[in-house]
């Protein structure tokens, strides 16, 4: 377990410049070359130190956080996906859900892992789950390296699933103080039918919430991108007990673009995204551009449309674990 002293040495290690919450609760830091974003995810604007720190210290461009929507959810365009129960157990899930859980917990085994044993057997589900996803994976070389320097910090945790002594399935974990957040999963396809990324899931939430007393564990808020298979995504999270919180995601332009953040400009900038060719940081770019527009992103308008689950008795696939937080 770490405090946010520990997580800005993480980040300083990564190359970055991060920004400590006043609160304690975590820092802002760069992701993917977009935004500023707060993590461990919390709801809230930086606070007035953070935001002169950022703005006219780092020269973020832009500083994007979510705040909650208001009480009927009019000005929702995100949903914050979050588990609090403390009494968290697979009989308090879904039975949908308790099916592919217990059907993976049969399959594989889950257990922590070091960050030596995910730098040398990791890759190939990190490899495999890019590939499908139209991501660039890092090297062995460069994956091994962050594995190793993130061992150092309290703040992280990663966790496996194994069958025949594959990694089938693993997820790392960032912790400050009680707040938990997880990251993406990544799978090996041919391993699909066992369930690894439900029984994965399930097993770290529990452990968080009921071994280790954190006060919650965020999944993230809903992807930017539209291309991300929203529906299943919302599903495979509420399944495994996720409230999905509705709320209004802000992207804070630095003051000085602010007089270029007019809807021609931002209108003339969205038709010249759409000739360049498609990437997971382009999609995102879009989404940041609808959500600067006044629009919504698929993920809360089909939040309650997700696909029909399989049938009664048959393993459900496992693409939804594979999912982003931006």
């Amino acid at each position: 377990m770490g405090d946010v002293a520990t997580a800005m040495g993480l980040w300083r290690a990564r190359g970055q410049r991060p920004v400590a919450c006043r609160d304690g609760s975590g820092c802002w830091v760069v992701h993917e070359h977009l935004s500023y974003v707060r993590l461990p995810t919390a709801l809230g604007a930086p606070d007035d130190a953070a935001s002169r720190e950022l703005h006219w210290h780092r020269f973020a461009p832009l500083v994007s956080y979510a705040e909650p929507a208001a009480a009927d959810g009019h000005d929702a365009n995100a949903l914050f996906y979050v588990c609090s129960d403390a009494a968290y157990d697979v009989e308090r899930l879904s039975r949908k859900a308790r099916r592919d859980v217990r059907h993976g917990l049969r399959s594989v085994t889950v257990r922590r892992m070091d960050f030596d044993e995910l730098a040398r057997r990791g890759h190939p589900a990190l490899a495999d789950t890019c590939g499908r996803n139209r991501m660039a994976a890092s090297t062995p070389v460069t994956f091994a390296a962050d594995c190793r320097l993130r061992g150092r910090f309290a703040t992280e945790a990663a966790w496996g699933a194994f069958a025949d002594d594959e990694v089938c399935a693993w997820v790392t974990t960032h912790r400050v103080g009680a707040n938990v957040d997880l990251g993406a999963v990544a799978m090996v396809w041919e391993r699909r039918s066992l369930c690894a990324t439900y029984a994965l899931v399930y097993e770290v939430v529990r452990s968080a919430l009921r071994d280790t007393g954190a006060a919650q564990v965020g999944y993230g808020l809903s992807s930017l991108q539209r291309e991300s298979r929203a529906a299943s995504l919302h599903q495979f999270k509420t399944w495994l007990g996720f409230e999905a919180f509705p709320v209004r995601r802000i992207f804070e332009p630095h003051p000085l673009l602010r007089p270029l953040v007019l809807r021609p400009l931002l209108d003339l900038a969205g038709r010249a995204l759409a000739r360049v060719p498609e990437s997971r940081f382009t999609n995102k770019l879009r989404g940041a551009l609808d959500l600067m527009r006044g629009g919504s992103p698929v993920a809360v308008a089909t939040a309650g449309h997700a696909p029909s689950p399989t049938a009664p008795g048959e393993p459900a696939g496992e693409s939804p674990g594979e999912h982003d937080h931006v």
